[in-house]
């Protein structure tokens, strides 16, 4: 068999595969809910933290784990090493996978500070059958995966975050709780795997041989037009780059998507009156998505003192 036939998916961990919650913040986020309310989460504690899984993980995994050796699984995070393994051993346990199921486990250790995040390269040089052809990220943040390395080697995923992606987590809201529940990101994610096994799959090795010279990214629009992938595409402006995503992407002032006729980039380009203008209805958006979150964690503690009775 040509290991060059063999595609790679890197994973994220941190509101990509789950959420996790500390020991020292579950007593105000965690512990205030209902048993009927944590049972809607597939979760495990460990040392008093909590694991929330995304739905889907299980049958996810399950594919790749069916597919093996030819599809094959990493993980990478920003966090000590010691916590990706604690996290990929969990992961194991709860999806029923072999312990050797994982590639391999890089951390932010295997991160410098003058080189590109999370660059798919230095998974290249561990494993000289892995290239731009056959391996892709996954990540919730666009700043890992939208540089000169990764950009056409990734899918962005709306971020997993029922208790929101601050540090400290916020208690859980009647609109969280429901987006989370039916969260299909890992559902279409194997739609998008399955089309993109198949197409490797379809390469004979000596087109394969060719794109030494000529590279042919996974996510290059030449095979996402191939895959039929164009739905997935989005566009944002950062510099403006498209990229495949599932669900709704973390957005900020210098990530953002725009459509076709890029209007919010055009309309950042202008000044004076229309500036003043977008500032204020962005203002007064904050301040009426702040208010539907506090009466979404009203209804929510109602519902909980009502249980309770």
């Amino acid at each position: 068999m040509d290991q060059r036939k063999t595609m790679c998916v890197v994973f994220d961990i941190d509101e990509t595969l789950i959420q996790f919650i500390n020991a020292q913040y579950r007593a105000r986020v965690w512990d205030i809910l209902h048993d009927s309310e944590k049972a809607m989460f597939s979760y495990v504690e460990k040392g008093g933290h909590i694991i929330i899984f995304r739905p889907g993980l299980r049958e996810l995994f399950a594919y790749f784990n069916g597919n093996r050796p030819l599809i094959q699984v990493g993980l990478w995070t920003y966090s000590e090493g010691y916590y990706c393994k604690d996290i990929a051993t969990e992961i194991i346990k709860y999806a029923g996978l072999p312990e050797d199921f994982f590639l391999f486990l890089l951390s932010g250790d295997e991160i410098r500070d003058d080189d590109y995040p999370k660059n798919l390269n230095i998974v290249y040089k561990k494993f000289p059958y892995l290239s731009s052809f056959n391996t892709f990220i996954v990540d919730d943040l666009h700043g890992n995966i939208t540089h000169q390395v990764n950009k056409e080697n990734c899918i962005i995923v709306q971020p997993f975050a029922p208790f929101t992606t601050t540090k400290k987590r916020e208690p859980l809201t009647e609109m969280a709780l429901r987006r989370s529940v039916d969260d299909d990101v890992f559902k279409l994610l194997q739609e998008i795997c399955m089309k993109v096994f198949s197409d490797i799959d379809g390469c004979e090795s000596e087109d394969i041989d060719a794109l030494v010279e000529n590279p042919e990214p996974v996510f290059s629009m030449k095979r996402i037009k191939r895959m039929g992938l164009q739905n997935f595409l989005k566009k944002y402006a950062t510099k403006t780059i498209s990229l495949l995503t599932i669900g709704d992407a973390h957005q900020s002032t210098d990530f953002f998507e725009v459509d076709d006729a890029g209007f919010r980039g055009a309309a950042a380009s202008l000044g004076g009156a229309r500036k003043t203008r977008r500032r204020t209805r962005r203002r007064k958006s904050k301040s009426l998505r702040k208010t539907q979150r506090q009466r979404s964690k009203k209804r929510m503690q109602k519902r909980r003192r009502t249980s309770k009775k």
